[in-house]
């Protein structure tokens, strides 16, 4: 099977396993999240967004994860496609969301100096966290490694800077090493 979903995609088809085996896509042309049957490419189901995703979902615990290149982080069942939540922030968001802490917290840059930490259940900002990067620093995504999370800034034509924050901290803003 095959189906166009227009050009500059934001991630590459991601399986997202629910009652039916799929694959999760984003359709460039209409701005729409969808889920497709792996075997047969039929539709599932379909969420329209207000804006272009700016990476691969986060899928955890049955739910996935997007962020908008506008600032919006949308919370979205797989198994019906339903956007339950969704939250704004102040500035565009740069990269998808990571699992952080035991896997019950989320954190998502902002485009310049900022990074959010929020609560998985119920999903909300907990904490803001000065990170320094600079706007349009940001283009690769946020990764983690154990209990460190991983920032790549490009503070220059020719050179970058890794900056490593520690998420094991007891407070809910993250701190910097």
């Amino acid at each position: 099977w095959r189906r166009v979903i227009g050009m500059d995609t934001p991630f590459f088809p991601v399986p997202a396993e629910t009652s039916v085996s799929g694959v999760l896509l984003f359709d460039t042309n209409h701005n729409e999240l969808i889920l497709l049957q792996r075997r047969t490419g039929q539709l599932v189901w379909r969420q329209p967004l207000d804006d272009p995703l700016n990476g691969a979902p986060l899928r955890h615990e049955g739910r996935a994860y997007v962020a908008t290149s506008t600032g919006q982080l949308y919370q979205i069942v797989l198994e019906s496609g339903l956007a339950t939540k969704r939250l704004s922030f102040s500035q565009p968001l740069v990269a998808p969301p990571v699992l952080v802490r035991n896997k019950k917290q989320l954190v998502v840059a902002g485009r310049a100096s900022i990074l959010y930490t929020l609560s998985v259940r119920p999903l909300s900002c907990t904490a803001v966290s000065f990170s320094g990067h600079s706007g349009g620093s940001v283009a690769a995504p946020l990764l983690t490694m154990g209990s460190l999370l991983l920032l790549t800034e490009n503070d220059n034509v020719n050179t970058s800077r890794l900056r490593v924050f520690d998420t094991r901290t007891g407070k809910q803003k993250l701190k910097e090493i």
